[in-house]
């Protein structure tokens, strides 16, 4: 959003020179530019006379150019330009865009291949789609092609600009999902919209106008991280309820890690992460895969070979077993145009394969690494891995192989990924009322020695491999449909931090806006209402995500404001009670606050309400916001407000509803 400041990041480590798997060392990659958001001062090239719409079909000679949408010098912004060499993401946004001014206006903005005289126009543009255009703003698109490094700060390549010149808004991205981002950006900017939930009926807010001035042009914007996103669980493989992904592209976030149909997600061009435990299935499903063949399974204590019913994983040594997965990846691949496969080790303990692991490892010409090292095994794993990377890259170059970093390769191999692969490291015990890298973490108690290393284990990662997105866990928790946990606190240091190590992604897991039901989610309580309770905290999640700079307070007013209307006042200060319980509670124990507290509901009010006494304003102000609420806010705050009611109850019949006295 243009209201960011931009901000300026460093990194202080140095890369290490380090031995691939059997590969050579990856060069140190250029310096870039480290800004979030820039405003731009400048003005543009002039326009050539050359004709930047050359070949595209003519205006309708019945085009009607409605006035809704003006700029300050009261010029209307007739038509939406999408240029005749556009994608389907282009085209996407553009609908997106008239759709959009349909909703907050009512006018129907037509969507045209070039401009025209007499009005201004929303132009949507990459230097693919319309060379010429592109050019002229060749300053834009170089900032936007500037990555950066882990250096000097890394960026997403779906950054955009919005140009006001020519009463045209160009809106240009280096990619067309750069363009999709400038549209929403330029959408709630201008139109005032906000997307919470997947329901549009309650979850896309916005105030009606009958006439528009966009004011919010000539400005720029990329986030520090490629890849953006959610692991939705709790999803069925059928969908009679609005796309989830949509509200969450709306939002920013580029990256689903759910089994959803991958042609409509490449419609709005986000990238797909099939995330989950898979490693034996991959064998079983392999095209090479012989039911005779034992060698594909890890072993008993005494070297006795198991079968797939009683192998903890697989056996890491086997090349049948790298060629089975490798061709169940390629063929997955080309079923379903993933252009990113994943392998994940089973949810397990790491199984043995005797004689194999009692014996030093060969990972790269001459180059071993001895049993006792306590990175044998994530050495003997990556080195699997690169194995597959290898073969499924000559098959099919433009394919990336993502891989967990989980229980087996929490601790860095030997040896570094290939180019090709996606380190996903997932902190499964993290402390999620303490950020990951803190000073604090290290010095609680109650928590154990590999959550007190996570962050050094990131760090070792994020100079090892060309690429590392952190799975977090910030919606998995099963409690969370009946408490809310204020962590956008601690989100925003995590993603600080990960930027400054030079992280290329951030994903969290949690469940899908759907009213379905998942082993995490608590019957009779559906997905749906995770959300319900935490939409805050989720779009929050979103928001952090595409700049982690964001002012968090302002974020929780201007979210009150849109979602609560006349009751977010009351709103704003049941989140400030929230917040404040939780830091008054966590103050009080160190106990760490990971998901498998999921099942205890009542810890969470017994700790962070009835522990600092807040209970009865919390009541009071719910049941004011209920008050102030119209029909619509109702829909929004019903389930929130009746729950944590109901809670809320015990507490204050049992006499803890009150901030104790100076005599108590």
């Amino acid at each position: 959003m243009k209201r960011v400041l931009s901000v300026l990041l460093t990194l202080l480590m140095v890369v290490p020179l380090l031995s691939g798997c059997g590969s050579a060392t990856p060069e140190t990659p250029e310096e870039g530019s480290s800004s979030y958001h820039e405003d731009i001062t400048t003005e543009p090239p002039p326009a050539t006379e050359e004709d930047p719409f050359e070949g595209a079909d003519p205006l309708p000679a019945d085009l009607v150019i409605p006035d809704a949408v003006k700029l300050e010098d009261g010029t209307a912004l007739g038509t939406i330009v999408l240029p005749a060499g556009a994608d389907q993401v282009l085209t996407f946004a553009a609908q997106e865009l008239q759709t959009h001014i349909r909703l907050v206006t009512g006018a129907e903005t037509p969507i045209v291949s070039r401009t025209g005289e007499g009005y201004g126009s929303l132009v949507l543009v990459t230097p693919e789609s319309l060379p010429l255009v592109a050019e002229r703003f060749s300053d834009d698109i170089a900032w936007l092609s500037d990555l950066g490094s882990k250096e000097t700060g890394r960026f997403g390549s779906d950054g955009f600009s919005i140009r006001l010149a020519d009463s045209r808004v160009y809106v240009i991205g280096n990619t067309s999902r750069g363009t999709l981002n400038g549209v929403y950006d330029w959408i709630e900017e201008n139109l005032g919209v906000l997307w919470i939930r997947a329901d549009e009926s309650y979850g896309t807010l916005y105030d009606p106008m009958p006439e528009v001035t966009a004011k919010v042009a000539d400005y720029r914007e990329k986030s520090p991280f490629e890849y953006r996103g959610w692991n939705l669980i709790g999803m069925p493989w059928y969908m009679d309820y609005p796309y989830p992904e949509v509200m969450l592209s709306r939002n920013k976030l580029n990256t689903e890690c759910s089994p959803y149909d991958t042609a409509r997600l490449d419609s709005i061009g986000v990238r797909l992460f099939p995330f989950t435990h898979n490693i034996k299935n991959l064998v079983l499903t392999s095209p090479l895969y012989d039911p005779n063949n034992t060698e594909y399974w890890d072993t008993d204590s005494k070297g006795v070979r198991n079968g797939p019913d009683t192998s903890v994983q697989i056996n890491w040594w086997s090349e049948d077993a790298v060629q089975a997965v490798a061709a169940s990846l390629i063929e997955q691949a080309k079923q379903s145009a993933y252009r990113y496969v994943f392998i994940g080790e089973e949810d397990s303990k790491a199984g043995v394969v005797r004689p194999e692991d009692t014996e030093p490892f060969e990972y790269a010409p001459g180059q071993f690494i001895a049993p006792e090292e306590d990175n044998y095994l994530s050495t003997v794993v990556m080195t699997f891995y690169n194995r597959v990377a290898r073969i499924i890259k000559e098959e099919l170059p433009d394919v990336k192989l993502g891989v967990f970093a989980y229980k087996v390769m929490l601790k860095t191999p030997a040896c570094a990924p290939d180019d090709n692969v996606l380190i996903v490291f997932a902190p499964l015990d993290e402390d999620m009322a303490t950020p990951l890298c803190s000073y604090d973490i290290k010095t609680k108690k109650g928590i154990t020695t590999k959550v007190r290393s996570y962050c050094d284990y990131i760090r070792s990662w994020s100079e090892l491999a060309t690429d590392v997105d952190i799975y977090n866990y910030y919606g998995c928790c099963r409690a969370a449909a009946y408490y809310e946990r204020p962590i956008w606190d601690r989100i925003q240091q995590d993603f600080r931090d990960y930027v400054t190590l030079g992280i290329t992604g951030v994903t969290s897991e949690g469940t899908t806006d759907f009213n379905a039901y998942d082993a995490w989610v608590p019957e009779p309580v559906g997905c749906i209402r995770f959300w319900d309770m935490n939409a805050l905290t989720y779009w929050l999640y979103s928001r952090l995500a595409w700049n982690p700079d964001e002012d968090v307070n302002a974020l929780i007013h201007l979210f009150c404001e849109k979602a609560y209307k006349d009751a977010a006042p009351m709103m704003e200060h049941y989140y400030e009670l929230l917040k404040y319980g939780w830091d008054r509670g966590n103050a009080r124990t160190d106990w760490s606050m990971d998901i498998h507290h999921f099942w205890d509901w009542d810890f969470y009010y017994e700790y962070y309400v009835k522990f600092p006494r807040i209970a009865s304003e919390m009541k009071a102000t719910l049941e004011a916001a209920w008050e102030a609420a119209d029909e619509s806010v109702r829909t929004r705050l019903a389930y929130l407000k009746e729950t944590v009611i109901t809670y809320l109850h015990p507490i204050i019949d049992d006499g803890f509803g009150e901030p104790l006295t100076e005599e108590g």
